[in-house]
């Protein structure tokens, strides 16, 4: 811990217990913060989104357009682009 904050380590969601488990027997819990990814990008889009769906919706919508277009710029393989839907 620095100055009272904590590392944190983000994992995809179906590793974070195994990530937990390691953290504990590596002796690491106390010092870093375990979160799954899907998890801490939704809990930030509601925050920035200030917890209103249209505004849910604007902000995911924004998220997956920023990401689509670093993928167009920095990958060959455009396939990893997300599909949005209609309704965002």
């Amino acid at each position: 811990m620095t100055q009272g904050f904590r590392s944190r380590v983000l994992v995809p969601e179906n590793a974070l217990a195994a990530a937990v488990q390691m953290a504990n027997i590596l002796g690491f819990a106390e010092r870093i913060a375990i979160q799954s990814i899907e998890d801490f990008v939704g809990t930030n889009v509601e925050e920035v989104a200030g917890f209103s769906k249209s505004g849910i919706r604007t902000q995911l919508r924004i998220l997956l357009e920023e990401y689509n277009g670093r993928i167009q710029k920095a990958e060959a393989d455009h396939s990893l682009q997300v599909e949005i839907p209609e309704n965002l």
